[in-house]
């Protein structure tokens, strides 16, 4: 059975954020709202939509998918997948500790910066790197390819 459980902050009649604890390998996939979703100790697939999103998978092998908007994305330990999206964004992606892979390349509109910190472990980060103006921020990472390999993003 999944377990999923949702909370939201409210400033004077504005929420300000939704949080939602992932528990599973299915998708957890957030609003068009800025949302914070945590994973656990499993696995764990997490999406987010719109609103600049705050995304931590926590341990083992997650798979973390960012979305449009600029997002905060946190691998924690185990082998993460992290995509911060491949949209006009500035994702910020922390691999953490395990061996990771983060894909970091706005794919409909180049020109935008991320920061990467691959964190400890052997990490691999693919950016944008074809102008000056379109280099990411990559730090701790043993190997950065500037470019995207094909079929790594969710099919939607």
């Amino acid at each position: 059975m999944a377990t999923m459980s949702l909370g939201v902050i409210v400033l004077s009649g504005v929420a300000l954020a939704l949080t939602k604890s992932c528990t599973t390998t299915t998708p957890c996939v957030g609003t068009s709202e800025p949302d914070r979703l945590i994973g656990n100790a499993r696995e764990n697939l997490i999406e987010g939509a719109l609103g600049a999103d705050y995304i931590a998978g926590k341990g083992a092998a997650d798979r973390l998918f960012g979305n449009r908007d600029n997002d905060e994305v946190h691998g924690g330990d185990g082998p993460d997948k992290i995509l911060g999206g491949k949209h006009s964004d500035s994702d910020t992606m922390y691999g953490e500790n395990g061996n990771d892979t983060i894909y970091a390349v706005d794919e409909f509109s180049p020109g935008w910066k991320d920061y990467i910190d691959c964190g400890a472990g052997t990490d691999t980060a693919y950016v944008d790197g074809y102008t000056q103006n379109e280099v990411d921020v990559v730090v701790n990472c043993e190997k950065v390819v500037p470019s995207l390999p094909e079929q790594v993003y969710p099919p939607h």
